[in-house]
């Protein structure tokens, strides 16, 4: 699941399968991707390879060749004919991504250990500690690193946590036109889990928003903050089948000597009741005329982890006058 692999079984009888071989080469190594593009019938790419992404939260190799609709699944090979990696996704432009061959030759591995009993397999429960044990080393991995911190405003902000964020920003210059001016700054993990068509978790955003005005008066003041404090990520990774309503807390709390207002809400998934998607917002509410928001988003962790890492993400902002 977490490599988006399958094994089919077929019922005929054959001989001749190709081997499975390494997924590490020098870059610049020639590779050569099979599949059906576009349905066009069974085609050869030639492309390279150029190593294993570094900033990723799932192991893939970067293929310059062009991968199209229709292709994924199918082998990458050598020019022995092993099995390098599967065809997964592309960019375009020659930005193309396989998974190892490691992955499929411990699926297979697993596969082959356990057919006897494959069909008495509770396939959501597999499919959930898969996705439990992965976020767990995910997020074990983020909190054991020593984070990034960024200005904003009159705070230190966790910036890219890992290699795993990119971060992006953008600003309202100060205008004397203006009533009020801010700083936005981004920041995700650049990787999520594709489970189906309408579900895909996986993933980390945070956000920050610094607000200052010197035109409003702290009524109005008060109401573009509260605005902007409730423009929340818009949770488009799943459906109703698949998730639970979110159920909220509301609380105040004092962050390095500020005092916040925290909304924090989580939902469980349907068929996999260990993994939560979670929703942190903050907002500073000592000062009239600036202030601070603050969001983190989880897809698909446990309660535990997801409150390690808010814990350790709350105590990583410091306030300074």
């Amino acid at each position: 699941m977490i490599h988006d692999l399958a094994i089919l079984k077929i019922n005929d009888d054959y001989d001749d399968f190709l081997e499975l071989g390494d997924s590490e080469f020098p870059k610049g190594t020639k590779v050569f991707s099979m599949g059906n593009p576009h349905d066009l019938g069974m085609s050869i790419v030639e492309g390279t390879y150029n190593g294993l992404l570094e900033k990723t939260m799932y192991r893939k190799i970067h293929f310059s060749g062009s991968l199209n609709g229709g292709m994924s699944g199918g082998p990458a090979l050598d020019n022995k004919g092993h099995v390098i990696g599967i065809n997964v996704a592309t960019y375009g432009n020659q930005l193309s991504f396989l998974v190892p061959v490691d992955y499929l030759r411990q699926l297979f591995e697993t596969i082959k250990d356990t057919k006897d009993q494959i069909n008495d397999f509770n396939w959501n429960h597999v499919i959930e500690q898969q996705l439990t044990k992965n976020q767990a080393e995910v997020v074990d991995g983020i909190i054991s690193s020593s984070w990034e911190s960024l200005p904003m405003g009159n705070a230190q902000v966790p910036g890219e946590m890992t290699s795993l964020f990119k971060c992006w920003g953008d600003s309202k210059e100060d205008d004397n036109d203006e009533l009020y001016q801010w700083t936005a700054l981004r920041c995700s993990s650049q990787d999520d889990i594709f489970i189906a068509h309408d579900l895909r978790t996986g993933q980390i955003i945070y956000n920050y928003l610094w607000i200052t005005s010197k035109g409003l008066n702290p009524f109005r003041f008060y109401r573009v903050f509260e605005s902007s404090f409730m423009q929340t990520y818009q949770f488009e990774n799943a459906k109703e089948e698949d998730v639970e309503n979110f159920k909220c807390q509301t609380s105040f709390v004092k962050l390095a000597g500020e005092h916040f207002k925290t909304i924090l809400c989580a939902r469980p998934y349907k068929k996999f009741p260990l993994l939560y998607d979670v929703n942190l917002n903050l907002a500073s509410v000592d000062e009239y005329k600036k202030g601070l928001l603050v969001e983190l988003v989880l897809l698909g962790v446990t309660k535990e982890k997801s409150q390690a890492l808010v814990r350790k993400f709350m105590e990583s902002i410091q306030w300074t006058k």
